[in-house]
């Protein structure tokens, strides 16, 4: 006998994110090859990937196109910058970092237009001793083929950003990571899918979810039923909460995060730098992106006065004459973590087409296409490739925590 699952509806519109309603033109596709639940960037980049490869493929997103967590990012494609612990997760992240420009190749070729990439190196600042002992002796071991990494000191520091502060004793310095516009980049993937085929269909959530024996046989919206070959979760850090509707344990949950945006005559400082969770990024515009926070409070996604001045304290410690910028905006995201900070992705427990892709943390920009390449591959095969074999959702509690 089949089992219908209720869902939750949340209607809030979205506080941030592009106002993309109009940008993706859909028919009604009612019996896709995939449908994925969840148009972030995780979401969408797994969709074009799909495609390409000639699949069906549907998108259903609860709000806008990345109205979450993509678009609040800070936009770094750095694989030190939340640091996960030595292992597939961190290999994972070399390998995402050095596909990156490859992907956006491709993506460019899909008819997506500038998302800001730019090779930008990253320095990680040290202001005490025993971090900066840390920090040299992670060097070696960090610097993966393809990818530089080395120490300066804190004269070579000074003359390379003299608005540092004077306690800084030297930092981490990171030549090939580079950043770019997290926004644009949700934005434009979803536009190649579209492009490519896929329907994208913005401001639909899902209502209920119909199961007969081990297969997802139906999703419902208020618009729309439909009756995918296979279901993807993809949904952030709702995706924990859509999956104990199916009686699986994959708990997921928000961390906010919080930054500002400053308007400078002069940038203060030329390269992306963080000293812990003070953060600072000069964009190409004349911007400079302040945080950021890494919080505890559940879906609460709106900008608080208190956690503003404690980034503020931080990075003004840190660069003193970012006290004297003008405010142009502040913004909030929530991340999506898991109780281990792995990301879950491959095929769910119990489901014999149901798969997820979500858990991606503070890593989700840098990760999507990595992961979108190989899961997409997985998907088609019909197995987990070896590659993500260490995120399968059937071994999250063995995970390390990190």
């Amino acid at each position: 006998m089949g089992q219908t699952l209720k869902l939750f509806r949340r209607d809030r519109p979205p506080a941030h994110g592009p106002h993309s309603r109009g940008l993706y033109l859909c028919t009604m596709t009612t019996t896709p090859d995939y449908l994925i639940i969840g148009g972030g960037i995780v979401g969408c980049s797994l969709a074009l990937e799909l495609a390409r490869a000639g699949a069906s493929v549907v998108v259903l997103e609860r709000g806008a196109v990345g109205c979450a967590s993509s678009s609040a990012a800070a936009g770094l494609l750095a694989p030190t910058f939340g640091p996960s612990p030595p292992g597939p997760l961190q290999v994972l992240c070399q390998r995402g970092a050095l596909l990156y420009r490859e992907w956006l190749d491709e993506l460019h070729a899909d008819g997506a237009q500038d998302v800001g990439y730019r090779q930008t190196g990253l320095l990680t600042v040290c202001l005490d001793a025993s971090e900066a002992a840390q920090v040299r002796g992670l060097l070696s071991t960090e610097a993966f083929p393809g990818r530089r990494a080395e120490w300066l000191d804190a004269g070579q520091l000074r003359a390379r950003e003299p608005a540092l502060c004077d306690r800084v004793l030297g930092a981490g310095f990171y030549p090939d990571d580079c950043h770019l516009d997290p926004a644009f980049l949700v934005r434009e993937t979803g536009r190649a899918a579209a492009m490519r085929g896929v329907e994208v269909r913005e401001h639909e959530p899902v209502m209920q979810l119909d199961r007969e024996g081990t297969r997802l046989v139906a999703v419902h919206t208020e618009r729309q039923t439909y009756r995918p070959q296979c279901v993807v979760v993809a949904a952030g850090a709702w995706s924990g909460a859509l999956a104990a509707t199916l009686g699986l344990k994959l708990p997921t949950r928000p961390v906010k995060g919080q930054m500002l945006m400053a308007e400078c005559a002069q940038l203060p400082v030329q390269t992306p730098l963080h000293a812990g969770n003070a953060l600072l990024i000069p964009w190409p515009d004349g911007r400079l992106a302040i945080g950021v926070t890494v919080e505890e409070a559940g879906f609460d996604d709106r900008v608080r006065l208190d956690s503003l001045r404690q980034i503020l304290n931080r990075v003004i410690e840190l660069v003193p004459s970012v006290g004297g910028l003008a405010l142009s905006h502040a913004w909030a995201g929530l991340r999506p973590a898991t109780p281990n900070d792995w990301p879950y992705m491959g095929p769910v427990p119990t489901f014999d087409n149901v798969w997820i892709s979500a858990g991606h943390y503070r890593k989700g920009t840098l990760l999507a296409p990595i992961c979108a390449r190989l899961l997409a591959k997985s998907l088609l095969a019909g197995r987990l490739v070896e590659e993500l074999a260490a995120f399968h959702p059937g071994d999250a509690q063995s995970h390390p925590t990190s």
